[in-house]
């Protein structure tokens, strides 16, 4: 169940030009893992603490070397660990030019805790779409499903420019 929460994060923050290489998923099931591992209150919703908790917890398992900041291989390792053909590619420098580019805002080439919290916020907002301050699993299967939609276009985009 973790690794697929993982994988849902890893989409999330996955950017559309790889969207092809990454796996299909279900959007309610997704939901549904995510309720069940990030509602530590048993409320049926997941509130900011919650979200944020999960969050830092998060950043704690990419930081492999336990300095409290990720480096861009830390985030390639973390996110690639399930895809050798990717880990040992030659598009690995690219890959972590983008994961810096989106996650890297003062351009330090480290991700702090507040950095990612910052995005973290800001994408826990997005999913809220009633804006009560908790999600509920609508708006959870509503936003996997609208990345879903973004993966297929990206992936359609990508085989008609090939």
């Amino acid at each position: 169940m973790k690794k697929s929460i993982c994988i849902a994060v890893t989409l999330l923050v996955a950017s559309p030009v790889y969207a092809e290489g990454l796996p299909t998923y279900n959007p309610e099931e997704i939901a549904d893992q995510q309720l069940a591992t990030l509602d530590a209150d048993h409320s049926s919703t997941i509130d900011g603490a919650e979200f944020e908790r999960a969050s830092v917890s998060h950043f704690n398992k990419i930081d492999s070397d336990g300095n409290g900041m990720l480096s861009g291989d830390e985030m390639f390792n973390f996110r690639y660990a399930d895809r050798p053909d990717i880990l040992n590619s030659s598009t690995k420098s690219h890959l972590i030019e983008n994961i810096m580019k989106r996650w890297d805002t003062n351009k330090d080439m480290q991700i702090s805790l507040d950095e990612k919290l910052k995005f973290r916020r800001a994408e826990f907002r997005f999913i809220d779409r009633d804006e009560n301050e908790s999600i509920t699993r609508e708006e959870l299967v509503a936003h996997w499903q609208r990345k879903k939609v973004e993966m297929e276009s990206s992936r359609n985009r990508d085989s008609k420019s090939k």
